[in-house]
């Protein structure tokens, strides 16, 4: 799904999907709250991984 990635000055990160992709979903239709990591690599590749009771499951990767 293409996105626009906001990094807030805050520490928060925004995606929002681009106007094109307004007729795929991505969950039920309710929100989906996650509790996560973040790693930025020097170069700027980013990956979000998502906490888990018995292991670490990557649920965004941006490369």
């Amino acid at each position: 799904m293409d996105g626009s990635i906001n990094f807030m000055t805050n520490g928060d990160i925004n995606v929002y999907p681009c106007p094109w992709e307004s007729d795929k979903t991505v969950t039920d239709g309710r929100r989906i709250k996650y509790r996560a990591g973040i790693e930025v690599d020097a170069d700027g590749r980013t990956s979000v991984k998502r906490y888990n009771s018995r292991k670490e499951e990557t649920v965004w990767n941006q490369q």
